[in-house]
């Protein structure tokens, strides 16, 4: 559920960021989110080349293959943390794009980190 959830933030982000640049420029901040996720993809992927390895059928969800590594559940549990976290800090920045773009006051952001 959370990685659906993931895509749908991913997803509204981008379009949140596309039309923020259409408004105002160019910007390198979606770029530093799509780093963002790609180091989690690379997360989810190696939990599920360990679970493979394992013999798991499963390449993310439950296993209790006596060969899965003891330390692998509480990475799972932290990814997930971290994940949610990520995804509620985009949801945030979904909500200031927005704003930005609906408003034509000029704040701190754009005074400091846009030259304004």
């Amino acid at each position: 559920m959370q990685l659906i959830v993931t895509l749908a933030v991913k997803a509204l982000l981008t379009l949140s960021f596309l039309s923020l640049y259409r408004k105002d420029g160019l910007g390198v901040e979606l770029a530093y989110w799509g780093l963002t996720y790609a180091a989690f993809s690379i997360g989810f992927v190696d939990v599920g080349l360990l679970q493979f390895h394992a013999g798991c059928t499963f390449l993310y969800g439950a296993c209790f293959q006596p060969t899965l590594p003891s330390w692998l559940w509480e990475f799972k549990m932290a990814f997930g943390i971290f994940l949610f976290g990520a995804n509620v800090v985009a949801s945030l920045t979904i909500a200031i794009n927005i704003k930005n773009l609906f408003t034509t006051h000029r704040g701190f952001y754009h005074k400091v980190f846009r030259n304004e």
